[in-house]
């Protein structure tokens, strides 16, 4: 692609934007359509930023299963979200990054349950609403109604 008046446009806010932070090409292609830009023009510019390895999809993928994986969400639920953004990594290396940062879904829902442990008060009155609460908040995050009462079950024992 020739950059020309036309395109150079274009191509100067999808820079400016990647500046910034990274994108996939999904999400780029819709800002810079957004930005009034014809869809073909943000096609051939989101294209020469591919070959000039400006726009890496992968950087992109991992830095979302890093965020992700840091908020306490499920391996399986960090793969649906990144579906929903037209980004389609393969299941082996949101394990990978999970595996590399020593994570895995015993210890992100024992995390979660710590945290919100930490803030509610648990007394013999209140236990089976606060263990409903604390499910509730694991399966928010993604996780399996099995593990998540497990380890409730285990950690409401505990705390009292």
């Amino acid at each position: 692609m020739e950059i020309n008046e036309t395109n150079k446009k274009c191509y100067l806010y999808a820079i400016r934007l990647l500046a910034r932070r990274d994108y996939s090409r999904h999400k780029l292609t819709q800002k810079l359509i957004d930005k009034k830009f014809e869809k073909e023009i943000a096609t051939d510019v989101i294209q020469y930023l591919i070959d000039e390895s400006y726009l890496k999809e992968e950087h992109y993928i991992e830095a979302r299963i890093k965020g992700f994986m840091h908020k306490n969400y499920s391996a399986h639920f960090v793969m649906q979200k990144l579906n929903q953004e037209n980004c389609y990594p393969e299941e082996e290396i949101i394990e990978q990054i999970f595996r590399e940062y020593n994570v895995n879904s015993e210890t992100q829902i024992l995390d979660l349950i710590r945290k919100k442990l930490n803030i509610m008060s648990i007394d013999k009155t209140n236990i089976q609403k606060s263990r409903e609460k604390l499910i509730r908040y694991v399966l928010s995050k993604g996780h399996q109604y099995s593990e998540a009462n497990r380890y409730i079950s285990n950690a409401i024992d505990a705390h009292l």
